[in-house]
Parts: structure tokens; C-alpha cells; sequence
């Protein structure tokens, strides 16, 4: 979060004493559980308080963003996010090697930088496909990038419309726009 506003920066001493607090909270069952069950207990306890302790020195604006990267972590953590799909939400289609790339079908309405990361999401397993999509049916994405509402709309071609634990791969193409 310092890179969203410098001001959020906490000190080493107070997220000390957030651990001890989390610590002193998750204690609330008998003593006579697993390793395993206490971490858990642990890390939920711990998760809520950095949650909380650190929504309070937020502006309103970032929390939702705090929220957000805490999710993607845990579920990162918990392999419920494909690194790939989780480097392309972050970066797109940064360090595409563009001698390499195919070429753009539709350089008239889709710039170089969303080329880039059409190409790069198509290097997704979940979304294999969506360049050649791209291609084969120009004015049907032509339609959809250019709608109002493209997150209403369903995206054209039956190949590029699929689901990977559970996440529709219309969210993931946001990132094209």
C-alpha cells in the first residue's frame, strides 16, 4: 500500500504488538488441538487484525484496494490463483516481446498497448484462443470493445467465453480495454 500513498507506512514495534494481540485472540479453544489447527487459527485471527488495524489508517478511497490485494493473497496462498492468471491481473501485457507477437488484425481500433495484452492473456490456459478469436471475428469484438456496458455484454465467439475456478474470463478482459 506505500505505493499507492506514502503515507501508509507502518512501524516494525506496532505490528509487533498487532501479532501478540492476534496471538492473545486466537486462543479461544481447548488446549488439546493439532499444530495444524492452531496456526490456522493464528493466521485467521492475524489476518482479521492487520485487516482492521489497517483499514483504520486508510482513506476510504484505498480500502477497497487493501481488500483486494489482502483476497488475492490469501487465495494466492491457498493456490486458488493461478500465478499466470495473477501476474496478468497485475501486469497485463508488460515486457510482451512485440518482434515476436502476431500481428495486429485490427490496428484501427486496437492500439499496440491492448494488443499486447490480448497476446498475453491468450497465453493463459483459461483463455487460449481470444487472439485468434480477435482475428477470425473482427467486427463482433469491434461491437463488444466498443460497447458502453462491454462488462454486460457477452463477449463474441463461443471459444473465449470459458470459466476457470469459477471466474468467468469475461472479468479477466477488462484488462484489454
Amino acid at each position: 500500500m506505500g505505493r499507492v500513498d506514502p503515507m501508509y507506512q507502518f512501524s516494525l514495534d506496532a505490528y509487533v504488538d498487532l501479532f501478540n494481540q492476534s496471538m492473545d485472540k486466537s486462543r479461544t479453544s481447548p488446549k488439546n488441538i493439532t499444530g495444524t489447527e492452531r496456526c490456522r487459527q493464528i493466521n485467521v485471527a492475524h489476518t482479521l487484525s492487520v485487516y482492521q488495524y489497517t483499514c483504520r489508517g486508510l482513506f476510504e478511497r484505498d480500502k477497497l484496494l487493501f481488500a483486494l490485494q489482502l483476497c488475492l493473497r490469501i487465495m494466492t496462498s491457498e493456490n486458488k490463483v493461478p500465478k499466470q492468471e495473477f501476474d496478468f491481473l497485475c501486469y497485463g501485457g508488460a515486457g510482451i516481446e512485440r518482434a515476436d507477437q502476431r500481428p495486429n488484425p485490427c490496428p484501427e481500433w486496437i492500439d499496440a498497448g491492448a494488443w499486447d495484452n490480448i497476446t498475453a492473456l491468450d497465453s493463459i490456459p483459461a483463455c487460449m484462443g481470444i487472439a485468434s478469436a480477435f482475428e477470425q471475428g473482427q467486427r463482433d469484438w469491434r461491437a463488444w470493445f466498443t460497447s458502453s456496458e462491454p462488462e454486460e455484454t457477452p463477449l463474441p465467439g463461443k471459444s473465449t467465453s470459458k470459466r476457470h475456478n469459477g471466474i468467468d474470463t469475461n472479468q479477466a478482459t477488462g484488462k484489454t480495454r
